[in-house]
This record gives C-alpha cells, sequence and structure tokens, in this order.
C-alpha cells in the first residue's frame, strides 16, 4: 500500500518539517506545519506506518518510524503543489540548515553535490591550487609575507597548475583574507606579459599580489 502512496502536499510539509527540523522526534506544537495538514492526513500517516502520534497532554508526541526514514529516503524528489502553501518556507529553511551542517561537517564543497563532476572538479582544483599558490609565493619571497609579487611571475613559479585552477586558487585565498590583488599604480610599467598574467579585465584588472 505504501508503495503507490502519494502524500497530499500538506502531509509532505508536514513530514519534511518534522524529519529536519526536529530529526524525526517532536510535539505536535512545535511544529509550524501543524497549522495546515488536517487531522484526519496526520492519522492517516500513522495509519500507513510512517510516523508514531501518541497523545501527550494537550498535544501528539510524533516521531518518524523505520519505515517513514525509509520512505522519506526513496522519496527526496517527489513533486507535490508545495507552492500551494505558504507554510512551505519552514521545511526549506530546515532543509538548507541540514544540508550546510552535513556539509560543513563533512569537509565538503556545495558544487561537489549539486554540480557537475566538471565543474566540482575545477573548485576542488582550486582549493589545492590555492595550497600551492602560497607557497610559490613564499619560495618568490623567501618565506616572506606582505611583499608584492607580480602575478606573472606567480604564473612562471606554477607550471603546471592550468590557468582556471590558478585563477580560482587567487580567488580562494582572496576571499578568505589571505592574499590581497592589487592593480599596478602606474600603467606605464606594465608590460605585455604582466597585462597577459593578470586576473580581471581592464580597467580593473589586478597585476598584484601580497600573502598577508
Amino acid at each position: 500500500m505504501i508503495d503507490d502512496w502519494t502524500p497530499h502536499y500538506k502531509q509532505g510539509l508536514f513530514l519534511w518539517e518534522l524529519i529536519f527540523a526536529q530529526q524525526g522526534e517532536a510535539l505536535n506544537k512545535d511544529l509550524e506545519t501543524r497549522k495546515v495538514i488536517e487531522s484526519a492526513q496526520r492519522k492517516e500517516l500513522a495509519d500507513l506506518g510512517l510516523i508514531t502520534c501518541e497523545p501527550h497532554g494537550s498535544t501528539f508526541a510524533l516521531a518518524v518510524t523505520d519505515q517513514g526514514w525509509e520512505w522519506a529516503t526513496a522519496n527526496l524528489s517527489t513533486i507535490l503543489e508545495y507552492e500551494k502553501s505558504r507554510y512551505a518556507g519552514y521545511p526549506l529553511q530546515s532543509i538548507l540548515m541540514a544540508l550546510g551542517s552535513y556539509l560543513e561537517n563533512r569537509g565538503f564543497n556545495l558544487a561537489e553535490l549539486l554540480v557537475s563532476d566538471r565543474h566540482a572538479k575545477a573548485i576542488a582544483a582550486g582549493s589545492s591550487a590555492a595550497n600551492a599558490l602560497v607557497s610559490a609565493y613564499l619560495s618568490i619571497t623567501n618565506g616572506q609575507r606582505a611583499v608584492r609579487v607580480k602575478l606573472a611571475e606567480l604564473r612562471r613559479a606554477c607550471p603546471s597548475i592550468e590557468r582556471r585552477a590558478f585563477d580560482a586558487g587567487l580567488r580562494e585565498l582572496e576571499a578568505s583574507s589571505q592574499m590581497v590583488l592589487y592593480t599596478m599604480d602606474d600603467p606605464l610599467r606594465l608590460t605585455e606579459t604582466d597585462r597577459a598574467a593578470a586576473i580581471g579585465t581592464e580597467p580593473h584588472a589586478r597585476h598584484l599580489v601580497y600573502l598577508r
């Protein structure tokens, strides 16, 4: 029976909030989607063995069963008419928060989960390149930080890193405030090599870096 069952969108919202916001156990009064689900719909979830629903004072104690967890895992992509309810945002927020915690705890990047393998590999390559850029910079400066280095020189020191990964590594270091990118003050001192090595486009291209 459960194999052929498709939940009403109100039941879907209720289940996802219970699962993602409450880790599968909660009092009915603590769920925002209690305001949208009907008693008969909640009872159907219990009758199907997806949740348990026990009286608890003036409310109900709810828990997702093993069968409920299995159903949820197999039906994450089920399309329901969530847009009909203004309460759809609560489960969505809970899902995003759970996803964020999962990625952070395991050191994963969102791209590794959501985008193509090629893009994910490029991002991973950028992270690897960032470490290589720091090593190359310190090699150029004899271990000193806060020394301006031309991007052209840094690129020459990293011949094995393709340009896309090199630039991704630079942006990662800049975003984490480890490296600062600068435009050369005197444009008359720019060579064609400097222009070719720059990141960004004129007039905002940057040609110098220093490591904090």
